[in-house]
């Protein structure tokens, strides 16, 4: 997100990791943001006010953040788990409505263009009687896969430009 943000312009002053649960597999990070997230997440707030008051944003050093750069968002092919509908589908539409990528027919709700789909899991969210969901044995793998490297308590992680004085 910072080189994005760099290569449009942009001063980054900071960035921060916070945790939320986990679109494709919910039962990772489940109640989170948790009381300590939001306690980091206002202490995260109050420096960047801190560092956007001083102003003069280019005299401080570039933002170091951990993690490989040049992400390439076009090599990105997708997640394969893909939600779809079940028998109990009222058909009230409310998944092709909110579908970013009008991947789910309003005519058909119960199916997902595979294609089109991101897995972004909102019409799972939405819908009233939890028809839709992932299913599968490679989704029920795939889970357990993630939830055995993932379901360890992180905590929130926040970083900030390297001249700015408040950082010690």
């Amino acid at each position: 997100m910072k080189d994005i943000l760099q290569k449009q312009g942009f001063k980054v002053i900071a960035a921060g990791a916070f945790l939320a649960e986990h679109s494709i597999f919910p039962s990772v990070g489940a109640g989170r943001p948790d009381g300590q997230d939001k306690e980091a997440m206002a202490g995260f707030a109050a420096e960047c006010r801190k560092i956007l008051e001083k102003g003069n944003f280019q005299q401080y050093g570039e933002i170091e953040v951990p993690g490989e750069a040049g992400y390439d968002a076009a090599s990105f092919k997708g997640v394969p788990l893909k939600p779809s509908g079940d028998k109990t589908c009222i058909k009230c539409r409310k998944c092709a409505d909110i579908c970013p990528k009008k991947a789910i027919s309003p005519e058909n709700p119960c199916k997902t263009d595979s294609e089109l789909c991101i897995s972004c899991g909102a019409c799972i969210h939405v819908c009233p009687v939890g028809a839709r969901n992932y299913r599968g044995i490679i989704y029920k793998t795939a889970e357990a896969q993630f939830k055995k490297k993932c379901s360890e308590y992180r905590f929130p992680e926040t970083y900030f430009v390297s001249k700015y004085d408040g950082i010690i």
